[in-house]
């Protein structure tokens, strides 16, 4: 996308500026792990189109693809994993949620830690579908009959 490339410096300088570092996907899993072993912030999105590898995870009722890196980063450093959302609350007016944290060693796999993370998510979104909005198809090549929930989401995602 010809604004993607446009934007995204922009995008990071603004947010160097703020003494917020990004990693794009193009930088590597190294920046992540190094900043989680200097006990720094991560934050990932999990539901944007940043990854071009997943892992399977059910979300909706059906089998599609998820980032495999929250659950990765929290086996391989024992980083507890938090899920939240902003929601919007009128304009110009945010909320931040935050749930209580996940704790990789809780977890007997990376795959459960994983479909933790993604039923998180998958809550979220139930919760605010309004403001909810992907880029992507999310159950692309995916066939089955599609559960409400999903045709819900596809219905806004479409909107």
């Amino acid at each position: 996308m010809q604004i993607t490339r446009w934007l995204t410096p922009a995008v990071r300088e603004t947010k160097s500026e703020l003494a917020i570092h990004t990693v794009a996907p193009e930088d590597g899993f190294r920046k992540l792990l190094r900043a989680l072993e200097h006990n720094d912030l991560v934050a990932l999105m999990v539901d944007g189109d940043i990854y071009s590898h997943g892992v399977p995870v059910e979300l909706f009722g059906r089998e599609t693809r998820f980032p495999a890196g929250p659950g990765v980063l929290a086996q391989r450093t024992g980083a507890l994993i938090l899920c939240g959302y902003c929601e919007r609350v009128s304009p110009g007016r945010f909320r931040i949620v935050m749930e209580p944290a996940l704790d990789p060693a809780r977890f007997p796999t990376t795959a459960a830690l994983n479909a933790a993370v993604a039923a998180a998510s998958e809550r979220h979104i139930r919760e605010h579908i309004d403001q909810w909005c992907i880029f992507r198809p999310l159950w692309e090549g995916v066939t089955g009959p599609e559960p409400e929930a999903s045709a819900a989401a596809a219905r806004s995602v479409e909107a």
